[in-house]
C-alpha cells in the first residue's frame, strides 16, 4: 500500500541520513542538497520546518520509506530538493510530485537542479512539463592555498549604493531568483554578504554570497563587473578580493558556485582562481 506523509520534525534526523547517503550516488543526485548527514539536518531545521510539520514529503511502501520531495520556500517559490526516489521510478516520482505540489498550492515557481546523470528524474521533469533551462558546473574553491590578503576594491554594501546595484543586478541577471531588493533584504544576516566594488570613486561591480556555517562553506550566488569596466583585469581581482572577504572567517574551508558550461568567459577566470569542476548540474524551471 503507498502512502504519502508530510514529515514531521523529529523524522529529520532518519531524513537527512536517507537522503545523504543516496545524493552520494550520481543517478540519484539533486543539487545542492548535499552528502553530508549533519549538514542536511541543520538545513532542515532551519529551512524545511512549516508550524509543527516540515515542507518535506515521504511515499511510503509499507511504513518503508522509497520516495521523498522538499521545497525550500521564498515567498511563492521554492528550490526543490528531489524528487528522490529509490527505484528510480518515474511514474512514482510523478505521482510523488503531484501529492505534494498540492500540498503546497501556495507555491507558483519550482527550482529543480538534477545531476547529469540524474536520467530518471530528468524524465520527470518532462512528464511533469518542467523547462529545460542550462546545464550548470558546481565549482568548489578550498580554502587551502589561496592568499587572503584583503583588496581596498571591496566594502560591504550601503544604501547608497541601491541605485548602482540595481542597475548592474537586473542587466547581468535578467531572469534570476533574487531580485536586488531580495538580495538586500537576505544580506541583513549575518552570514549573507552584498560586497561591492568600487575603484576611482565608480561602482564597478558586485557580489552576493550566502555562508553554511555548519558545513564549512559558502555560496556564492551572483557576481558580477559593469560592462563598462571589463576588459581591465578586474574580473581576476573582483573575484579574489571577494574570496579573500569570504574567507575572513575561519568557519567557511571552502566556496561553491554554479555557472552556465556555455560561460566561456567567466568559465577560465573560476578555474584561474583555483574553482575546481565537481559536477555538472542541470537546471529546469516550473511556473513564472
Amino acid at each position: 500500500m503507498t502512502t504519502y506523509l508530510r514529515l514531521l520534525p523529529e523524522q529529520l534526523p532518519e531524513i537527512a541520513e536517507w537522503i545523504a547517503n543516496l545524493n552520494k550516488q550520481n543517478t540519484h543526485h539533486i543539487g545542492f542538497c548535499g552528502t553530508d548527514a549533519s549538514a542536511l539536518l541543520n538545513d532542515f531545521q532551519e529551512d524545511f520546518i512549516q508550524d509543527e510539520l516540515t515542507t518535506l514529503v515521504g511515499q511510503f511502501e509499507q511504513d518503508q520509506l522509497v520516495g521523498l520531495i522538499g521545497f525550500d520556500c521564498d515567498d511563492e517559490t521554492a528550490e526543490v530538493w528531489g524528487p528522490f526516489h529509490l527505484n528510480h521510478s518515474v511514474s512514482d516520482s510523478v505521482a510523488l510530485w503531484q501529492f505534494a505540489r498540492n500540498e503546497f498550492s501556495e507555491l507558483q515557481t519550482f527550482l529543480f537542479f538534477l545531476h547529469a546523470e540524474n536520467t530518471a528524474q530528468q524524465q520527470v521533469m518532462s512528464e511533469i512539463h518542467a523547462d529545460f533551462r542550462g546545464k550548470h558546473l558546481y565549482y568548489v574553491r578550498p580554502r587551502d592555498g589561496f592568499d587572503s590578503s584583503r583588496d581596498s576594491l571591496t566594502y560591504v554594501f550601503q544604501d547608497a549604493d541601491q541605485e548602482a546595484l540595481l542597475k548592474m543586478h537586473s542587466t547581468e541577471f535578467p531572469d534570476t531568483y533574487y531580485d536586488t531588493q531580495t538580495l538586500i533584504n537576505r544580506s541583513t544576516s549575518p552570514d549573507h554578504l552584498l560586497l561591492m566594488a568600487k575603484l576611482d570613486g565608480a561602482s564597478v561591480g558586485y557580489a552576493y554570497v550566502e555562508k553554511a556555517p555548519d558545513e564549512h562553506s559558502a555560496h556564492l550566488e551572483y557576481l558580477a563587473i559593469a560592462p563598462a569596466f571589463r576588459g581591465q583585469g578586474l574580473g581576476y581581482r573582483w573575484l579574489s578580493a571577494v574570496l579573500a572577504e569570504v574567507f575572513t572567517d575561519e568557519r567557511v574551508q571552502h566556496v561553491t558556485l554554479t555557472v552556465s558550461t556555455d560561460n566561456e568567459a567567466a568559465n577560465p577566470l573560476y578555474e584561474k582562481v583555483g574553482f575546481q569542476k565537481e559536477n555538472e548540474l542541470w537546471f529546469y524551471k516550473l511556473g513564472q
